[in-house]
C-alpha cells in the first residue's frame, strides 16, 4: 500500500472539462469523474432538477502523491473562486497491484 493524497471536489458539471485539463497540464493523470453529485452545502440544496446541466454538480476525485499536492494547491484555490465549488483533501492508501506472475 502507498499512502497518498484524495482531492475530492464538487464542482459544476459545466466547468469539469476546465478543471481536468488544468490538472493534467500540471502532470496530474489519476482522477475519476462521477456525474450527477446532489446533496447540501452551507444549507443549500445542490440538485440538477433541470433538463440542462447548468444547475448540476459533477464530482472529480484525485489521487496524488503528498510531495505533489502543493503544485495543486494554488490553482484548485483559483478554480474555486472562479467557478464555484468545494474541495476536501483527505490522506488515504492506494492498495497497488502485485508484480508478481506466480
Amino acid at each position: 500500500m502507498e499512502l497518498i493524497k484524495r482531492l475530492e471536489l464538487i464542482i459544476p458539471t459545466l466547468s469539469v472539462k476546465l478543471l481536468v485539463e488544468k490538472i493534467e497540464s500540471l502532470g496530474v493523470n489519476n482522477y475519476s469523474i462521477i456525474q450527477n453529485v446532489t446533496g447540501k452545502s452551507d444549507g443549500n440544496n445542490k440538485e440538477g432538477d433541470m433538463p440542462v446541466d447548468i444547475l448540476v454538480s459533477s464530482m472529480v476525485i484525485v489521487y496524488i502523491e503528498p510531495d505533489r499536492l502543493n503544485v495543486l494547491m494554488d490553482e484548485i484555490r483559483t478554480f474555486l473562486n472562479i467557478y464555484s465549488g468545494n474541495c476536501i483533501i483527505c490522506d488515504a492508501l492506494l492498495i497497488k497491484k502485485s508484480t508478481s506472475t506466480s
